[in-house]
């Protein structure tokens, strides 16, 4: 009979194991198909233009430059209503093929590459931090508007795993069909 900690040790072991299946898994899949690298190279520049704007604005403090950033994480927050739109629709007629998860399409779990997932990831929490950041130092100005910026980082994770995705296919099903 098993004690708690060698059923611990027995979970570890297999979770490590599936781990390195599904990664080999990845690699295999991402040799053969597209990384969706215009998706993170966008993340990135949309990210760095944010954050140039913004540390400025909240620099120089002036309203001009508060005006440019507000207008700048406007126009972002507006992009991302749009590209979140794009990756719900894309994400529902995908799931139609393929056996999709929710933390795989919006979170990139266990679909995507690590250096993906690291990058997407990477540049959201840039625009969370620069966002809040700026945001509580200029509170009481237009620099605020930077906290809706983050809503593209989710958007361009939504649309990466709709488009580019690892999913198993969807398994033919054997009874009466849903409608």
């Amino acid at each position: 009979s098993m004690n708690v900690a060698d059923e611990r040790a027995k979970a570890q072991a297999l979770a490590k194991q599936r781990r390195s299946a599904n990664a080999a898994a990845l690699e295999e899949y991402f040799a053969e198909h597209p990384t969706g690298r215009w998706i993170v190279l966008t993340s990135w520049a949309s990210t760095g233009v944010f954050v140039l704007t913004t540390v400025v604005a909240t620099v120089v403090n002036n309203r001009e430059a508060r005006l440019v950033a507000a207008l700048l994480s406007l126009a972002l927050f507006s992009l991302s209503l749009v590209l979140h739109l794009v990756a719900l629709w894309l994400g529902a007629q995908r799931s139609r093929r393929d056996e999709m998860t929710m933390v795989g399409w919006w979170f990139l779990s266990e679909s995507a590459p690590k250096s993906t997932r690291a990058h997407l990831w990477g540049a959201l929490l840039m625009q969370i931090v620069v966002s809040c950041v700026c945001a509580a130092i200029r509170f009481e100005t237009s620099i605020a508007f930077g906290v809706l910026v983050p809503m593209l980082g989710l958007s361009f994770l939504g649309l990466w795993g709709a488009m580019y995705g690892m999913f198993a296919p969807r398994r033919a099903s054997t009874g009466g069909s849903v409608r």
